[in-house]
Protein backbone atom coordinates (compact mmCIF):
# COMPACT_ATOMS: atom_id res chain seq x y z
CA UNK A 1 0.00 0.00 0.00
CA UNK A 2 1.27 3.41 -1.04
CA UNK A 3 2.43 5.56 2.41
CA UNK A 4 2.74 9.39 2.03
CA UNK A 5 3.36 12.13 4.28
CA UNK A 6 4.49 15.45 4.99
CA UNK A 7 6.03 16.99 7.89
CA UNK A 8 6.98 21.01 8.43
CA UNK A 9 9.80 21.76 10.37
CA UNK A 10 9.86 21.49 14.08
CA UNK A 11 6.66 19.16 14.08
CA UNK A 12 6.87 15.59 15.58
CA UNK A 13 4.71 12.90 13.72
CA UNK A 14 3.48 9.45 15.03
CA UNK A 15 4.14 7.13 13.40
CA UNK A 16 2.49 4.46 15.16
CA UNK A 17 -0.93 4.73 14.52
CA UNK A 18 -3.84 1.71 14.23
CA UNK A 19 -2.79 1.95 10.34
CA UNK A 20 0.48 1.35 10.87
CA UNK A 21 1.61 -0.48 13.90
CA UNK A 22 3.47 -3.82 13.76
CA UNK A 23 3.50 -3.18 9.77
CA UNK A 24 6.60 -2.57 7.58
CA UNK A 25 6.85 0.40 6.62
CA UNK A 26 9.58 1.39 3.71
CA UNK A 27 10.46 5.01 2.82
CA UNK A 28 11.56 5.71 -0.26
CA UNK A 29 12.07 9.32 -1.14
CA UNK A 30 12.00 12.53 0.55
CA UNK A 31 11.66 16.48 -0.85
CA UNK A 32 12.25 19.27 0.71
CA UNK A 33 9.54 22.27 -0.22
CA UNK A 34 9.29 25.98 0.74
CA UNK A 35 12.63 26.03 2.13
CA UNK A 36 14.88 28.93 3.25
CA UNK A 37 18.42 28.32 2.88
CA UNK A 38 19.15 26.54 5.89
CA UNK A 39 19.97 22.82 6.56
CA UNK A 40 16.99 20.38 7.35
CA UNK A 41 16.93 16.63 8.87
CA UNK A 42 14.76 14.44 9.23
CA UNK A 43 14.87 12.10 12.32
CA UNK A 44 13.15 8.85 13.37
CA UNK A 45 12.59 8.43 17.00
CA UNK A 46 12.36 5.00 18.62
CA UNK A 47 12.87 4.00 22.21
CA UNK A 48 13.99 7.64 23.32
CA UNK A 49 17.13 7.04 20.90
CA UNK A 50 17.16 9.50 17.68
CA UNK A 51 18.30 8.48 13.99
CA UNK A 52 19.56 10.80 11.46
CA UNK A 53 17.45 9.59 8.02
CA UNK A 54 18.85 12.12 5.61
CA UNK A 55 19.76 15.83 5.35
CA UNK A 56 18.43 18.32 2.88
CA UNK A 57 18.47 21.84 1.87
CA UNK A 58 17.41 24.53 -0.99
CA UNK A 59 20.12 22.85 -3.56
CA UNK A 60 20.09 19.10 -2.54
CA UNK A 61 16.09 18.91 -2.15
CA UNK A 62 15.97 15.92 -2.96
CA UNK A 63 16.75 11.99 -2.27
CA UNK A 64 16.42 8.55 -2.27
CA UNK A 65 16.31 6.92 1.26
CA UNK A 66 15.15 3.38 0.84
CA UNK A 67 14.90 2.69 4.40
CA UNK A 68 12.44 -0.20 5.77
CA UNK A 69 11.24 -0.90 9.01
CA UNK A 70 8.67 -2.67 11.34
CA UNK A 71 6.67 0.49 13.24
CA UNK A 72 6.57 0.14 16.81
CA UNK A 73 4.68 1.78 19.52
CA UNK A 74 5.79 5.52 20.56
CA UNK A 75 8.26 5.26 17.09
CA UNK A 76 8.10 9.04 15.69
CA UNK A 77 9.12 11.36 12.94
CA UNK A 78 10.89 14.51 13.30
CA UNK A 79 11.99 17.16 10.98
CA UNK A 80 14.41 20.17 12.11
CA UNK A 81 16.28 23.07 10.89
CA UNK A 82 15.22 26.00 9.52
CA UNK A 83 12.57 28.47 10.05
CA UNK A 84 10.04 27.56 6.84
CA UNK A 85 10.53 24.02 5.17
CA UNK A 86 8.34 21.18 4.63
CA UNK A 87 9.57 17.29 3.65
CA UNK A 88 7.40 15.21 1.88
CA UNK A 89 7.92 11.93 2.55
CA UNK A 90 7.17 8.68 0.01
CA UNK A 91 7.23 4.92 0.73
CA UNK A 92 5.06 2.13 1.01
CA UNK A 93 3.53 -0.35 3.96
CA UNK A 94 3.24 -4.27 3.99
CA UNK A 95 1.66 -5.86 6.18
CA UNK A 96 3.84 -9.01 8.50
CA UNK A 97 1.13 -11.38 6.77
CA UNK A 98 1.83 -10.60 3.51
CA UNK A 99 5.69 -10.65 4.22
CA UNK A 100 5.25 -14.40 6.24
CA UNK A 101 3.27 -15.50 3.12
CA UNK A 102 6.07 -14.74 0.75
CA UNK A 103 8.47 -16.57 2.95
CA UNK A 104 6.29 -19.48 2.85
CA UNK A 105 5.92 -19.55 -0.75
CA UNK A 106 9.88 -19.44 -1.11
CA UNK A 107 11.00 -21.94 0.57
CA UNK A 108 7.99 -24.18 -1.16
CA UNK A 109 9.93 -23.40 -4.20
CA UNK A 110 13.20 -24.59 -3.20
Amino acid sequence: MFWGKNIKVNETVALDTEALLEKYLTIQTATLKESDESKYFLTIINKGESFQICCLDSKNNYTSISSSFIVEKGMKLKVEGGKKGTISLTGYVESLEDNEDLEEESLEEE
